[in-house]
């Protein structure tokens, strides 16, 4: 162990720095009081680090989900089609339906996006 103030080398059980006379016993104390309000403060980490995970789960899984919807309606509106042939109402149909086909792709990425932010928020929490 060495001395903070001056950089001495102190021996196991001294109170005192022989080079500076710093209390070294003092500094030993506050060190185990920082050491164990750290430990204290946690405690609680591993709790909150499940939940950002679960939610990070639930976040994806609820993207993914709203994203399933819009590709249905996608693929309805690409699948429709008029019986007397090609109509301004089913080419805009078709455009829209390519819209959505698209916005489910994004809609999706932004769930993984979100989902790994509240993964890593939550694997850095302490």
């Amino acid at each position: 162990m060495f001395c903070e103030k001056c950089g001495n080398e102190i021996k196991e059980g001294e109170k005192f720095c022989g080079k500076c006379g710093k209390n070294i016993e003092q500094e030993e104390v506050k060190n185990d009081i920082s050491n164990e309000r750290k430990a204290e403060s946690n405690q609680g980490a591993p709790l909150v680090r499940l939940v950002l995970y679960i939610v990070a789960i639930i976040v994806i899984i609820m993207f993914f989900n709203g994203a399933g919807t819009i590709a249905e309606a996608s693929d309805k509106m690409l699948s429709l089609r008029s019986v007397s042939g090609e109509t301004v109402a089913e080419a805009y149909y078709q455009y829209y339906g390519r819209f959505l086909e698209g916005l489910a792709v994004v809609i999706r990425g932004l769930g993984i996006t979100c989902g790994i932010i509240i993964g890593y928020i939550g694997r850095k929490f302490k």
